[in-house]
């Protein structure tokens, strides 16, 4: 039995692999006004360290997290981690709880 969703596939069904994505930059742009945080699993096969860079170099207060040896999407399990995503929504001026 798988340890995922296997629905989620059928997300995957109309994306030709043989073919690159269109780049996502004029949206990413389109969010300038927006304080973001990215959390990367620092084993990731989809979100490389490359990418992120790029987007650090558009957006130099982007908040980049690294999860150290998780893959793509990192578990949100560490207190540490949980308390810098709190930490950075309060920075929004959002209450986390």
């Amino acid at each position: 039995m798988p340890s995922y969703d296997v629905r989620l596939a059928k997300t995957l069904e109309g994306i030709d692999f043989h073919r690159p994505l269109a780049p996502l930059w004029a949206e990413f742009d389109a969010l300038a006004r927006v304080p973001l945080m990215l959390l990367r699993g620092e084993n990731s096969d989809i979100l490389s360290a490359e990418t992120v860079a790029a987007m650090r170099a558009r957006r130099p207060a982007l908040e980049a997290v690294t999860v150290p040896d998780q893959g793509h999407a990192p578990l949100l399990t560490a207190a540490d981690l949980i308390r810098r995503i709190a930490g950075f929504v309060a920075t929004c001026g959002v209450n986390p709880l």
